[in-house]
């Protein structure tokens, strides 16, 4: 028998929060998603792809905690088994800081940086590359007289250095926005050009006249903005989409871009870009349904979802504190993960290990968990408690986009999907959240 230490460790370190890569992890996979009710979202996304013509572009949401980025890899790793596809991933936090606004110049951009180093590492085309690079340096500085650059250099130097300065200066980045507005037309007009000559040099190279190229554009959902500038980051994202989106369609290329869940609803006819290709949308894993009975099904995979990360799960948590974590993360795999592994932790730190953990470790677990969540604002507990009444949204402005959004980010507000959408509270806040409610309304009694 293992050390039981060592077994806690091996399985707090499978329980990273990170995408699984398949051919790597297909142990750590639980391919829960291939079997939802409504069907399989990402084969639907591949279907999409295979029935365009040689360039489409496809949006994905869902909430952190979903998967998102393993059932993209999973989609990845789907199309290069076939040999009609490349396909090329792209993280856009690589590029593009998450707390500050989007323009249609730096998400261009980054994302064609992106693709360009890509295919220099898959391909070598360093003439593609610098000629690139040459030609954008040429456009910023000459017509667009951008003079934040600097003097002309090396055009390998300035990819390196612009991509740096889009990350991470805030500055250089509003001037930038603000100096191309008058030349989007030029921009895409080059980023075009380079992104034909690239596809024509992959199907050279790989044989293939027919290729079809893939360009996933990974965590762009992520980019949520400060307390003080989010509403300035949502209105910038909605505008992206709504006011330039015919510039996100690239020649010869089918487009995927992870977009917020909050973005379907304050545009609604987002299908029109995609030219009737649905948003697919990764809901999280529904522990409870409608009525708030546990989900006996769903809890089975939150199961499996832990047995395959180590052999011994099984001696560390009993069936019955698995479930209950797995109840009071809502689904959500980011918080179910960390409260496995701050149990883990704590049964660790302990003299003698006792297995499996007990539940007075569980129950710190969770409380440590839901203090991270709170405290709430009472306007926050208020749109919540309509949330959990109605399993709607619950969205009464646009105005209120910002709220709504923040509440989708911090997963306050949870979206599932038993034959359709609905929303909830997360479960760690919902006792919080109607004691809260009714301290507000006995205060407003004694008021009136």
């Amino acid at each position: 028998m293992p050390n039981s230490k060592d077994v806690l460790k091996t399985l707090y370190k499978a329980l990273t929060d990170r995408p699984l890569e398949p051919g790597v992890d297909d142990a750590f996979y639980e391919p829960y998603v291939e079997s939802l009710p409504d069907g399989d979202p990402i084969l639907e996304l591949k279907t999409g792809i295979e029935f365009s013509e040689s360039e489409s572009l496809h949006l994905v949401s869902g909430q952190r905690g979903t998967g998102k980025s393993t059932e993209l890899l999973r989609l990845k790793k789907l199309l290069e088994d076939d040999e009609g596809y490349e396909v090329f991933y792209l993280n856009m936090l690589d590029y593009l800081s998450e707390s500050e606004p989007v323009d249609i110049t730096d998400f261009l951009l980054s994302a064609s940086a992106g693709l360009a180093a890509q295919a220099k590492e898959r391909y070598g085309f360093d003439a593609l590359h610098e000629g690139y690079w040459e030609r954008m340096q040429n456009l910023l500085l000459a017509e667009v007289e951008f003079d934040q650059m600097g003097a002309k250099t090396d055009a390998m130097a300035f990819s390196v250095d612009i991509k740096a300065r889009l990350k991470r200066d805030a500055s250089f980045k509003r001037k930038l926005q603000q100096a191309t507005k008058g030349h989007i037309v030029q921009l895409t007009e080059q980023i075009n050009r380079f992104v034909r000559e690239l596809v024509d040099a992959v199907r050279v190279k790989q044989k293939n006249k027919d290729l079809q190229v893939v360009f996933i554009v990974d965590s762009f959902e992520q980019i949520r903005g400060t307390s003080q500038n989010a509403r300035e980051v949502h209105d910038s994202i909605v505008r992206l989409f709504g006011n330039y989106g015919d510039n996100l369609h690239l020649p010869l290329i089918h487009f995927v871009i992870t977009v917020p869940p909050y973005l379907i609803t304050a545009a609604p006819g987002i299908t029109r870009l995609t030219q009737s290709n649905p948003v697919i949308t990764l809901p999280s894993v529904h522990v409870c349904k409608r009525s708030g009975e546990a989900d006996q099904d769903a809890l089975a995979i939150m199961r499996a979802i832990i047995h395959r990360r180590s052999e011994e799960a099984k001696s560390i948590f009993t069936d019955t504190a698995i479930d209950h974590l797995a109840a009071v993360s809502g689904g959500d795999l980011r918080h179910f993960f960390s409260m496995l592994r701050m149990a883990i932790l704590k049964a660790g730190a302990n003299v003698v290990v006792s297995l499996p953990i007990g539940e007075a470790i569980i129950r710190q677990a969770e409380e440590t968990q839901r203090r991270d969540m709170l405290p709430i604002s009472d306007e926050d507990v208020l749109w919540l408690h309509k949330v959990h009444k109605s399993k709607k949204a619950e969205l009464p402005s646009i105005e209120q986009l910002p709220l709504l959004a923040r509440l989708f980010d911090s997963t306050l507000i949870i979206n599932y999907r038993n034959g359709e959408d609905w929303y909830d509270i997360h479960p760690l806040v919902r006792d919080y959240v109607q004691e809260r409610k009714q301290s507000l309304d006995e205060r407003s009694d004694t008021e009136s």
